[in-house]
């Protein structure tokens, strides 16, 4: 896999964030319209637009491995998961968050993980044709 793109459309309409233990590489974003928070090590992300409650976009993972080279700033981060190896890119651009998944090797990743309770509308997934993934819809739900 050379590249994946992932353009998280956050809904307004999904799931309270619920209190865990702190991660041990936590990325924190933000801007005017949102506080993204990501687990780099389980890639897990939370989302609270501004004024309003929190929210889970994607679950934790686990038995990913390490976080190597993490890199930070107020809008945007970068991280390697070796042992899977993958590099991560995130971007806070307005209401969007932009993720990139770059892979060294031929081989599957699970990218986003949507619990079966969430209320996530869906996902967009800009690839050479855009594709658009109903959360409710039965061929996402594996």
């Amino acid at each position: 896999m050379s590249a994946l793109a992932l353009l998280l459309l956050l809904s307004l309409g999904a799931i309270p964030c619920q209190g865990a233990a702190a991660p041990s590489h936590q990325v924190e974003l933000g801007n005017a319209c949102w506080k993204i928070r990501i687990d780099a090590q389980r890639l897990a992300v939370s989302a609270r637009p501004t004024g309003m409650t929190g929210m889970l976009v994607s679950a934790p993972q686990v038995d990913l491995g390490a976080v190597t080279r993490l890199e930070h700033e107020a809008q945007q981060a970068r991280w390697e998961l070796p042992g899977k190896k993958l590099t991560v890119s995130v971007r806070l651009e307005g209401s969007t968050l932009l993720v990139s998944l770059r892979s060294s090797a031929v081989g599957e990743v699970t990218c986003i993980v949507i619990e079966p309770k969430a209320t996530i509308r869906g996902i967009h997934l800009p690839t050479f044709q855009d594709r658009n993934g109903n959360a409710n819809n039965p061929k996402w739900n594996h």
